[in-house]
């Protein structure tokens, strides 16, 4: 996860207020808290938009295991880890959570020549496959979601 546009509104609100702007991804970790106490709806935006995309990983795998858990466990814990590239590292459940399912070293071999041309020539999907079918409910072929929406592109 990079910071986009959230960095120039991060470095916006250090000029205005005086805080150090070289710190910005902690500020958004927590790790320096000054951010957080002074606009505390940020963390729980930030929370928030991480648990949706946490919940829509296309399977369970990413998931923490099926047992009791409390309020405790489910507090996320954020930690800036990136030297070079940046990630943050977040925790709840007692675990490291990820947005999207971890690779296997079958899915990591298949880097190759012949992987890239059959990826490139198949449907890119943003999620795993789905009962719903809204052809059966428009009676016409619906391939992407340009096909439904009011505004052409």
């Amino acid at each position: 996860m990079a910071l986009g546009n959230e960095k120039k509104l991060l470095q916006q609100l250090c000029w205005e207020i005086g805080f150090k702007p070289d710190r910005i991804a902690q500020y958004v970790s927590g790790e320096q808290r000054e951010m957080l106490l002074n606009f505390p709806e940020m963390e729980y935006y930030r929370d928030i938009v991480f648990m949706f995309k946490f919940m829509m990983t296309p399977t369970s795998s990413a998931l923490p295991p099926i047992r009791p858990y409390n309020q405790n466990h489910a507090d996320l814990t954020w930690r800036w880890k990136g030297d070079k590239e940046p990630v943050w590292e977040v925790k709840a459940f007692e675990q490291v959570l990820l947005c999207t399912p971890p690779t296997t070293d079958k899915e990591k071999d298949k880097k190759g020549l012949w992987a890239r041309l059959m990826k490139s020539m198949s449907k890119d999907l943003r999620a795993g496959p789905s009962g719903a079918d809204p052809t059966s409910l428009l009676n016409a072929t619906v391939e992407g979601e340009e096909d439904v929406l009011h505004v052409k592109v």
